[in-house]
């Protein structure tokens, strides 16, 4: 049977059992807790109104991705200048989200993983920012399935094929054309290039890349009307 952990039940094992906390409004303090993302069947979360602190790691963020619903709201120790804590602390819900619009924010850190697996995404706006690290190969297959995507002076590395088309296009889906020649990227090609079916013709000649081409791009590259 399934449970609901309110304010005043606090006492027992939590378990798979546990589908509902609700602790807001207790004066709570410190980190979040890491054995909250051990609760495999928790559906809703509420920890609003407390006085928790310290940062939305990516453990933390991916359960926030899954609930049906989450509150850590007017939690002002909670470390928001992170997009994982941004949202932790602005939305309640993730799992539905369309639009993300994050951009001139003044956020800092990495792209979260967890991100990718929010299906119901169409538009990210992540731009403005100082964010770090590389477009890796998911956040790349999640740009290529966004209606818009905006990362223009984001923080992130430009130099490789994904940071580069990251960075420079906002609606990667309908491209036609891409040309990235001459602009001395480095790294592989990431694997979510055949997700752009309107794609025709593609240059990445005259860069460092390296790396094999396997079957999936080859079939891909068969498809174009022209290559390099």
């Amino acid at each position: 049977m399934a449970r609901r952990l309110a304010r005043r039940q606090v006492r027992g094992v939590l378990g798979e059992a546990v589908t509902e906390i609700d602790l807001s409004g207790l004066g709570l303090k410190g980190p979040l807790p890491s054995t909250l993302w051990e609760l495999v069947g928790l559906k809703k979360l509420n920890l609003a109104v407390n006085n928790l602190e310290g940062d939305v790691d990516f453990e933390c963020f991916d359960l926030l991705c899954k609930l049906e619903s989450f509150d850590l709201r007017k939690n002002p120790g909670i470390n928001q200048t992170t997009i994982a804590g941004h949202l932790a602390c602005r939305v309640t819900n993730l799992s539905n989200i369309e639009k993300i619009n994050l951009t001139n924010k003044k956020l800092v850190g990495e792209i979260p993983p967890a991100i990718c697996s929010l299906q119901k995404l169409i538009s990210l706006d992540l731009s403005e920012n100082a964010l770090e690290g590389e477009v890796d190969d998911q956040i790349f297959a999640l740009l290529c399935r966004l209606e818009f995507c905006n990362m223009h002076r984001c923080g992130l590395n430009p130099k490789t094929v994904a940071g580069q088309l990251a960075c420079s296009f906002t609606k990667l889906s309908d491209e036609t054309e891409i040309d990235i020649g001459h602009k001395k990227l480095k790294g592989f090609i990431p694997p979510g290039f055949p997700l752009l079916k309107k794609l025709k013709k593609l240059d990445m000649s005259n860069n460092q890349l390296e790396g094999f081409i396997d079957e999936e791009f080859f079939l891909f590259l068969c498809r174009l009307l022209k290559f390099d």
